[in-house]
């Protein structure tokens, strides 16, 4: 999931005693499979994927192993910590690694349809429609990357880590260190040279850095022109 909010005040006068506020508002609410597939259309390689809305589909997808037999389902919502939230069903936790159809179908039945309560949903939750279906990767390092609007920077920043994206927050708050922040140009955007220095300090290999060069740019622009919308006025 990303979320961007941006709020730009314009005073227009109207008058020697009053003036008026027009408020602009910029949002950007993205599902998590939404992002994957703008990464994928780019070319950020992401695990092989599928979407699905029903039992059912959970239960095709799965027998038909074109994921693999083990898959990671992810409740969908807009809202972080869903590893550690807890349904209405009972279930514990939005992200479930099953290793068989039956099991995958179990699963979906305490996800879709329910509603899905984590520290950054509020007292209602959030109610879960669509799940992503994910192949299972085998790991070596987790990293954490988001772009933000930060206003100690007054614009965009990159937040990254090799300590990977699960309690980020404590991480930040106890090992301040091992997050790297960098400010980005509104103006220039993301340069080249500043890429490869991030990708450095996440020690990528050489076939890495390269893809950075390669990707980088390409990436942002993408995001920026295809899911910028606006509201209000």
């Amino acid at each position: 999931m990303a979320f961007v909010k941006n709020t730009l005040f314009k005073f227009a006068s109207i008058s020697t005693k009053s003036t008026l506020l027009i408020q602009k508002r910029f949002y950007l609410l993205l599902h998590e499979y939404v992002s994957m597939g703008l990464l994928e259309q780019v070319g950020i390689r992401v695990p092989k994927f599928r979407v699905a809305e029903s039992v059912d589909q959970v239960y095709q997808i799965a027998s038909s192993h074109e994921l693999g037999s083990d898959l990671v389902i992810k409740a969908q919502i807009l809202a972080g910590g869903r590893g550690k939230g807890i349904f209405d069903s009972g279930l514990k936790g939005g992200v479930k690694m099953t290793f068989s159809p039956d099991e995958a179908k179990q699963v979906a039945t305490k996800m879709l349809g329910h509603r899905l309560y984590t520290k950054q949903t509020g007292r209602d939750g959030k109610p879960v429609t669509k799940l992503i279906m994910c192949e299972k990767l085998f790991t070596r390092r987790e990293y954490y990357f988001a772009l933000a609007l930060e206003r100690r920077f007054d614009g965009p920043v990159i937040i990254t880590s090799t300590q990977g994206g699960t309690n980020i927050e404590e991480i930040a708050h106890d090992h301040p260190e091992a997050i790297i922040c960098h400010p980005i140009d509104i103006v220039q955007g993301l340069e080249r040279k500043d890429a490869l220095a991030i990708a450095k300090r996440l020690q990528f290999r050489n076939e890495a850095l390269e893809e950075v060069k390669n990707k980088n740019s390409c990436f942002l622009r993408n995001i920026n022109e295809s899911c910028l919308v606006f509201l209000g006025g």
